[in-house]
């Protein structure tokens, strides 16, 4: 399963990568941006194109795993986005999660949890088929016992990080990236019960555009 994370890790910093190489080309005036169905009415209407325009709805679905960590975190995300402006959208995603500790002394077993996250992301360089984003938020999971050990159920999730999409057929993108991803209790039942986890996630999935 590690094996498989980092490569899922390495396929998203390719799609980054490669965003990136050609961003140069977003400056060019001849550049042809992604097509998508909103994108296609603005430059119907002569207005200037973008990947994402304002008002677009979205539904993103990916799953996601966190490495660099003792214990590893498998999660299944799905949610609905809206662009409040061109390429930047409010995404609300529902998570399920499940906990893998490890080979740690004391292994309690392993844990299932439940929760949401609120996530702007923008999409900040853009090419024909591509683009790249930032992505940031914060949400919160409630678990069947424990985590981190000796934490409490219920936990906030603040997160950070950059992706990529890449523009499969009508209504469809790629969608891949690593995130910052950071949970804890914020001390609300007190220090000596918020361990706190901290750990890259990284994901893949696809991002539907209606």
């Amino acid at each position: 399963m590690t094996r498989f994370l980092l490569g899922t890790f390495a396929v998203a910093l390719v799609l980054a990568a490669a965003g990136a190489v050609q961003a140069g080309s977003t400056l060019l005036p001849s550049i042809s941006l992604m097509a998508s169905p909103a994108a296609a009415d603005a430059q119907a209407d002569g207005s200037a194109a973008c990947a994402f325009p304002q008002g677009t709805w979205v539904t993103p679905t990916y799953l996601s795993g966190t490495v660099f960590s003792s214990d590893h975190l498998y999660e299944l995300h799905a949610g609905l986005g809206y662009y409040l402006w061109d390429n930047l959208a409010f995404n609300v995603e529902g998570v399920g999660t499940f906990v893998d500790f490890g080979k740690q002394a004391g292994n309690p077993g392993d844990a299932w949890g439940a929760g949401l996250d609120l996530l702007f992301r923008w999409h900040f360089l853009q090419g024909q088929n591509w683009t790249v984003y930032a992505d940031a938020g914060a949400g919160f999971r409630e678990f069947n016992r424990q985590f981190p050990t000796n934490g409490t159920h219920f936990d906030f999730t603040p997160q950070a990080g950059l992706g990529a999409t890449v523009h499969l057929a009508s209504y469809l993108d790629l969608m891949g990236g690593a995130r910052y991803f950071h949970l804890s209790n914020a001390g609300y039942d007190g220090t000596e019960h918020n361990p706190g986890y901290n750990g890259m996630q990284v994901y893949m999935g696809v991002l539907l555009t209606w």
